[in-house]
């Protein structure tokens, strides 16, 4: 049984402290003490704070995770205009602010490689983030958000953003030489999608999920959506475990989103809340559901039709 916490306060840098001091024992500090970290936040957009990670929640991480004594830690992130964005939200001082702190624009990094699977049912490799998978310990910050894509964008989509900005065609499956009609085409590339995160989140060991419901984006997310007060944190060192216990907050049954019961269904993590210990708030008591991307009736609710071979 995985351990999730969930907080409700209005005070992000409390709220993120506290849901991690209530997993501390799940934490491998071993694998942090003289290591490296690499702290993935959310950076979609340069210029409109909603959609991304606040500041404020990575630096919460950042402080706790200091006790652990960790040699370097990496932000990284392959958003285009990536130091544009780390200026106008602030991570910028966080170099200033800790002497083991850098900030990285994946797209200039060295890349690996992982393979991903494509629309036409074979695997491409796709340039990565040498630096996110050669950390020792990589934690994964995210603003809950809705998804045009995957209903849900919280601590496992985020990842994605280790692939470089020319490269991120390929998590969708890359559909541009696809053709099948455009409701069948949508709802199975974002099955590949949901394959392909989930993939991602393995490749890099995904070891902790934060995610930041303080202010969440209901409607036209990642990029446009609307604020909603969630007042909740919620955390856990199996990534999968904190993305069930959140999706509900939200609203969406864990189960029937996509790369939560994929990631489930192969053991890479716990997606039934049945088989969850929730420390904290009880969901029930903070559950808000919002209101979903406006083509979620259009091309995400029926995702099981066209999920054959891809997730089922």
């Amino acid at each position: 049984m995985s351990c999730v916490s969930v907080v409700a306060s209005k005070e992000r840098i409390k709220a993120v402290t506290e849901a991690l001091n209530e997993i501390r024992d799940d934490i491998q500090a071993d694998r942090i003490n003289n290591k490296s970290v690499f702290i993935k936040p959310n950076l979609v957009s340069v210029s409109k704070l909603l959609a991304v990670t606040h500041v404020d929640a990575v630096r919460a991480v950042i402080d706790f995770i200091q006790d652990f004594k960790p040699t370097r830690i990496v932000i990284g992130e392959g958003t285009g205009g990536i130091f544009k964005a780390y200026e106008n939200f602030g991570y910028n001082l966080l170099e200033r602010e800790y002497d083991d702190v850098q900030l990285l624009d994946v797209n200039n990094d060295e890349f690996g490689e992982i393979q991903l699977l494509t629309m036409t049912g074979e695997e491409r490799a796709v340039k990565f983030s040498q630096t996110a998978l050669d950390a020792d310990y990589t934690i994964s910050v995210a603003r809950a958000k809705t998804h045009d894509h995957t209903k849900c964008t919280l601590a496992i989509k985020n990842m994605q953003g280790c692939i470089p900005r020319k490269e991120q065609v390929w998590a969708h499956g890359d559909s541009r030489e696809y053709h099948e009609g455009p409701i069948p085409m949508s709802y199975k590339s974002n099955c590949i999608l949901s394959r392909n995160i989930v993939t991602i989140a393995q490749k890099v060991k995904l070891d902790l999920g934060v995610i930041d419901g303080i202010e969440a984006m209901e409607g036209n997310g990642p990029g446009g959506g609307d604020p909603v007060d969630l007042g909740v944190v919620v955390a856990s060192a199996d990534v999968v475990a904190a993305e069930a216990v959140m999706a509900e907050i939200m609203g969406f049954d864990p189960r029937e989103v996509a790369h939560i019961y994929y990631a489930d269904k192969i053991g890479f993590g716990i997606g039934k809340l049945e088989n969850i210990e929730v420390l904290g708030e009880r969901i029930e008591d903070v559950r808000k559901p919002v209101k979903p991307h406006r083509n979620y009736y259009e091309s995400q609710v029926d995702w099981r039709k066209y999920a054959e071979g891809i997730l089922m």
